[in-house]
């Protein structure tokens, strides 16, 4: 039965790509989550503003981080991919040198600037005070990270391309052992490490990025790797070169940047429900009976006295916020292994194409797309079933886990579609046709998932389930963008 779904030669094939690759971005993804999952066993003065301000910084790290990342990865796995299909192993190499200059440089000037701004920006994105406070102390210690985040990313993109999976996956659990090892005495202050709480999740995946990072280096230093494809030669350095990794990743990069400024709008409005809550037990006081939520949301030190944050605020934590980071959590996992079949899927659709074989590289897609479906139909049925027990992994607050429930619900019945859009989008990345990635992304986050929350979530008083029905809309319409794009076959005859 699955013979006949799936074809064995190409499912073998994409499987023994795909496979390593999954394996490092679930543990990459899992420093992230453990991140999460610990700093939810805290204390409640912790645990759920924590996980909150721990959503808020992901989403500001993935915003410049990750922009920068997919613009230089995309195109590095891209070209790479390209000319190792093409038989020129050192074009393949200059691809990924100039790629590594140009992400240090871009890295360290972003790092700069996010650290100059980052008490500005993040009150913006969440108005409860004990949500910024532990959110810029974790951000300050990721941010110190971007440099290690981008230059891992773009390591990984010349490794996948030339078909090496394996490099990024080891990096990727030790990197991910040293995470979990530090986590456990800096957060909960166990053994010789002092006890800082969130601060401490940030510092400690801080250090193991920088690690995984050293792992990466370490490879590309072996003889015979970069004798082969002469890495890191300070000559013969052409600006072509880099223009055309940053040409062929910018629409990728910018796809990004909408999907996380998108669900950086889109936590604001889930704040809005924790607000609401604040508001209405705020006026339950007779000093501020008649004040309007906007008031409150502004934060002026005349409202936010130690007495109101000790009645109101921390009697109050943001369970919504708390919620939906469990739910991006989750989604994430699922989206990350869909990623990863996909990435697999670019290398070779790129490679086939490399070697002119389009209406192969067109059914390495299809063949890919099915094998995502399968595995995230299995996937969807056990968290449909027991969403409580799910949630109870990230947080066990009975709160949190009521809060969620039927949205993470919904939202994993959804998985197999996640499965078909993430994967045919990898693969048309590796065939080059990032810019309909791009614009597809600007129009459904900013004329679809933003607004429709908003409408679903607040105007119509849908809660949780509203605001997560928009991102359900956005989840099918993306995905149908995609099969579209796919199924023309216009993406064949480009040349990058």
């Amino acid at each position: 039965m699955l013979s006949r779904l799936i074809d064995p030669v190409l499912g073998k094939r994409i499987s023994a790509l795909a496979f390593p690759i999954a394996v490092a971005m679930l543990t990459q993804t899992g420093i992230n989550v453990i991140d999460t999952i610990m700093v939810g066993h805290l204390s409640p003065e912790y645990s759920i503003a924590g996980q909150t301000a721990i959503g808020i910084s992901l989403i500001l790290l993935w915003a410049i981080g990750g922009t920068i990342s997919t613009m230089l990865a995309v195109g590095t796995q891209a070209l790479s991919a390209r000319r190792f299909g093409e038989g020129d192993d050192h074009a393949a190499g200059q691809i990924f040198n100039h790629a590594a200059l140009c992400s240090i440089v871009i890295s360290v000037l972003a790092t700069a600037v996010v650290l100059l701004t980052l008490d500005l920006v993040f009150p913006r994105i969440h108005s409860n005070p004990r949500v910024v406070e532990l959110g810029v102390e974790y951000s300050q210690y990721r941010f110190f990270g971007l440099l290690s985040m981008v230059i891992t990313i773009v390591y990984k993109g010349f490794f996948d391309g030339i078909g090496r999976t394996k490099v990024h996956m080891t990096a990727a659990i030790t990197m991910n052992c040293v995470n979990v090892i530090l986590n456990y005495g800096l957060i909960f202050g166990v053994g010789p490490f002092p006890q800082m709480n969130v601060a401490g999740a940030g510092l400690a995946s801080l250090i193991a990025t920088y690690v995984g990072l050293a792992v990466m280096i370490g490879f590309t230093v072996v003889p015979k790797t970069r004798t082969r494809f002469r890495l890191y030669r300070r000559s013969g350095y052409r600006w072509s070169i880099t223009r055309n990794v940053v040409r062929v990743g910018v629409p990728g990069g910018i796809a990004t940047l909408f999907l996380m400024t998108g669900f950086a709008f889109f936590l604001s409005i889930v704040a809005r429900l924790d607000m609401d809550i604040i508001a209405a037990a705020t006026r339950e006081l007779p000093e501020y009976v008649n004040m309007p939520l906007s008031i409150f949301a502004s934060q002026p030190d005349s409202v936010w006295t130690q007495n109101l944050k000790l009645q109101v605020i921390d009697a109050n934590p943001p369970i919504y916020s708390a919620a939906t980071k469990v739910i991006m959590d989750v989604m994430t996992v699922i989206a990350v292994t869909c990623i990863a079949i996909g990435q697999a899927t670019a290398t070779l659709v790129s490679q086939s194409m490399g070697g002119g074989e389009g209406t192969l590289a067109e059914r390495y897609g299809w063949t890919a797309a099915r094998i995502g479906m399968v595995i995230m139909t299995a996937v969807a049925v056990v968290i449909v079933i027991v969403p409580e027990s799910t949630t109870r992994l990230f947080n066990p607050e009975p709160d949190v886990v009521e809060a969620g429930k039927q949205a993470l619900r919904m939202m994993a019945a959804s998985a197999p579609v996640v499965a078909v859009g993430m994967i045919l989008m990898q693969s048309l990345f590796g065939a080059g046709e990032t810019a309909f990635v791009m614009v597809a992304e600007l129009i459904l986050h900013f004329f679809c998932l933003v607004p429709v929350a908003y409408l679903f979530g607040i105007v119509w008083n849908g809660g949780m389930v509203g605001v997560w029905g928009a991102v359900l809309l956005y989840v099918i319409l993306l995905t149908s963008a995609m099969v579209w794009k796919f199924a023309s076959g216009t993406w064949k005859t480009r040349r990058i």
